[in-house]
């Protein structure tokens, strides 16, 4: 009988633990050598078990974060799971050297002290804008998209030459290279402005991507305060050559996933 006991608490004691890494597992008796089990506490040990072992494990939830603000953590929440990606950088405009203007830088995302850092933007030399990298901060993952492609010289023979296309995040979004401005909140890059009207004038470059972040948190505190990165404004159009705008680049974004 003294044997069956043991290996009952003993059990009881293995799914306690195998149970805990779902779910928060309390036995109300905790049994100290030397001292005689009584029936009840071990049924009430044993009923606590049962409980959580059939207490089905709480969904992950999700926030998505668009615009800056304090994210406030979950009641319940152990684990914090991100993604972020800085704002992409602009398009740069188009029409004849020297007259159009460059595509602005994306702005940074941050998460509490972590950084997502922002995509550049063409310059006037219709050169792509690079992809952002070396954000703030210790991250679990890093990584940058596609570099923006560079503009090119217009073909007077032609009705129409298109610029270089924005690039992509890890979370897409590029503008094409008709000036298109990239996805909100993907961080992309704006696509270059083309060039119109059989003119010689160079079309414009693509933005440069935000950089991607992923960042896990244990035991979360209450509440971060975090900041979205806008994208780069546009290069405006040349005074000559045919010139157009170019594509704003995308505003970043923040994904959070909260375990329980």
């Amino acid at each position: 009988m003294l044997r069956r006991t043991i290996l009952g608490i003993t059990v009881a004691t293995g799914i306690m633990s195998a149970t805990a890494a779902n779910a928060a597992c309390t036995a109300p008796t905790t049994f100290t050598s030397g001292t005689t089990a009584d029936a009840s506490a071990v049924n009430s040990n044993f009923t606590a078990v049962y409980n959580c072992a059939t207490t089905p494990a709480a969904v992950p939830t999700m926030h998505v974060l668009t615009s800056s603000g304090t994210y406030n953590t979950p009641t319940g929440a152990r684990m914090l799971f991100i993604r972020m990606v800085g704002g992409g950088g602009g398009g740069s405009g188009s029409g004849a050297t020297g007259t159009f203007g460059a595509g602005g830088a994306g702005g940074a995302t941050t998460f509490n002290s972590v950084t997502a850092a922002g995509g550049g933007g063409s310059d006037t030399s219709a050169r792509g804008g690079i992809w952002g990298t070396g954000g703030a901060g210790t991250a679990n993952f890093r990584a940058v998209g596609q570099h923006g492609e560079e503009g090119q010289p217009g073909n007077s023979a032609l009705s129409f030459s298109a610029g270089g296309a924005g690039g992509s995040s890890l979370l897409g979004g590029g503008g094409s290279s008709n000036g298109v401005s990239a996805l909100a909140n993907s961080g992309g890059g704006g696509g270059g402005a083309d060039v119109l009207s059989n003119n010689a004038g160079n079309t414009g470059g693509g933005g440069g991507p935000g950089e991607y972040v992923e960042l896990i948190i244990n035991s979360p505190a209450t509440s971060y305060t975090y900041t979205i990165g806008g994208g780069g404004s546009g290069g405006s159009a040349g005074t000559s050559g045919g010139g157009n705008t170019g594509g704003n680049g995308g505003s970043g974004v923040i994904i959070v996933e909260e375990f329980y």
